[in-house]
């Protein structure tokens, strides 16, 4: 077992960490370790999840569809291309040429604790609630950066609406960090692009948005 001060790259505390995984540089703490969730529990929290979602108008998302792998980042690595360091999840699917043939695989890195492993499966699920109603052209997500940018920023709002419900019923302080983070991210498509979406949506609702 090595240890640095390091941030937990789990819930982003600074802490005497357990270095887990050397060759990526992914620090994760004791803490997140002890919490962490895995295939064999993720039940629990999907159901959770889902229940937030469906609050907020997200109540059609067709698991039937979805196979949700929690990997390491190594093996995101792989699946993503140098791009990785970015992102906590990925998605894949089998035919985005509508929903008989659909199937989603989400991608969620391991060793994250309940709140950031719930914030990251709410924000992939949405973009298989996007693809499943047809609102996203995947072709079109990989050619136009703006397009992936407001499909980006549309999907983070799951994120938000789960880390927010959380912290109402919580006060956990590592939610709130979650939300923190969301409201100053500076990147274009998860910050930027998340804000003026959410901002938005608030006043239009959804559906005007994805007509937007």
């Amino acid at each position: 077992m090595a240890f640095i001060d390091r941030y937990c790259d789990s819930c982003w505390s600074l802490y005497n960490l357990r270095k887990v995984e050397e060759e990526t540089n992914r620090y994760i703490c004791e803490t997140c370790l002890e919490h962490e969730v895995t295939e064999y529990n993720m039940q629990p929290i999907l159901k959770r999840v889902l229940v937030y979602l469906a609050a907020s108008g997200f109540d059609d998302i067709q698991m039937d569809s979805i196979t949700i792998h929690i990997i390491s980042k190594d093996e995101m690595l792989k699946k993503y291309g140098s791009a990785a360091g970015l992102h906590c999840g990925y998605s894949t699917i089998c035919n985005e040429k509508g929903r008989a043939d659909f199937h989603q695989d989400i991608y969620i890195l391991e060793h994250y604790n309940e709140i950031r492993f719930a914030g990251t499966l709410a924000h992939e699920l949405i973009h298989a609630w996007q693809l499943e109603q047809n609102i996203t052209d995947f072709n079109k997500y990989n050619e136009d950066d703006t397009y992936r940018k407001k499909c980006e920023g549309f999907a983070n709002i799951g994120a938000y609406v789960v880390y927010k419900q959380i912290y109402k019923e919580t006060k956990s302080n590592i939610a709130k960090r979650y939300i923190d983070q969301m409201k100053a991210e500076p990147d274009e498509a998860y910050g930027v692009a998340f804000r003026q979406i959410w901002e938005r949506c608030k006043k239009v609702g959804r559906y005007q948005i994805i007509k937007e």
